[in-house]
């Protein structure tokens, strides 16, 4: 399948189409002054192709606008009454995981949002840490990506909190990643101190998120002794 989305803005040079798909590259440096965004857009677009198996390209002529295009292979419809081997294969996928996104900086939340939404993983967003403590309290989630650095309570004191039995969080032992720019050896063992599970450094890959997510997924009981991991986190540095 085969699907375009043309305009007639102002183009795109024939020596920028290939650019155009990477993290924060726009094609003219004054069109976000002038248009306003970050440049993430299409590169989330491109990893959302790929990771369906197909390609994303444009064609563009400047002065007289833009198509942009993508191809993925699709099934066909699927019969009403389903085979046994689908009801089982059905029957035995994962449920989807609540995660919890606590990070103050809005490009960060909308990017990160959009790639957990896209893996089918409902997400629900605090902007510091003591909203996400309220948040826990409040309702049940299943894993926390947990920005370090965040006005009024940051990352490592919202996780002192939510281990220690004092409050009221429904779940003290809930996964927590770090999601931060510091990547130091001293940083990864403060997270680790304060009792976080892993460490992921900016900026992030959306495969790199997929895998991290998937690990969690996959079992129930969580270990909080589990070995940290550095993992790339594309998202605009708020820290």
């Amino acid at each position: 399948m085969k699907i375009s989305v043309s305009d007639t803005g102002i183009g795109i040079p024939a020596d920028k189409f290939k650019d155009i798909f990477e993290h924060y590259i726009q094609a003219d440096n004054t069109i976000k002054r002038r248009y306003g965004g970050t440049g993430l857009g299409l590169a989330i677009c491109k990893e959302l192709v790929q990771l369906m198996g197909g390609e994303i390209g444009v064609k563009s002529k400047e002065g007289e606008g833009s198509t942009f295009f993508f191809t993925i292979e699709v099934e066909g419809c699927t019969p009403r009454k389903k085979t046994l081997k689908q009801r089982k294969s059905k029957k035995h996928q994962k449920e989807p995981l609540r995660i919890l996104l606590v990070e103050d900086n809005y490009m960060n939340q909308i990017s990160a949002s959009e790639i957990i939404q896209s893996l089918g993983h409902g997400v629900s967003i605090a902007s510091n840490g003591k909203e996400a403590i309220t948040m826990l309290a409040r309702d049940e989630f299943d894993l926390v990506f947990m920005d370090i650095e965040m006005p009024e309570m940051d990352g490592l004191e919202a996780t002192l909190k939510i281990r220690s039995q004092r409050t009221d969080v429904k779940n003290h032992e809930i996964p927590i990643v770090a999601i931060t720019a510091h990547a130091t050896k001293s940083d990864r063992e403060r997270c680790l101190e304060v009792g976080m599970n892993d460490y992921v450094s900016k900026p992030f890959k959306m495969k790199e998120i997929i895998d991290i997510i998937a690990r969690y997924a996959s079992h129930k009981t969580f270990n909080l002794k589990s070995k940290a991991v550095q993992i790339p986190f594309s998202t605009v540095d708020s820290d």
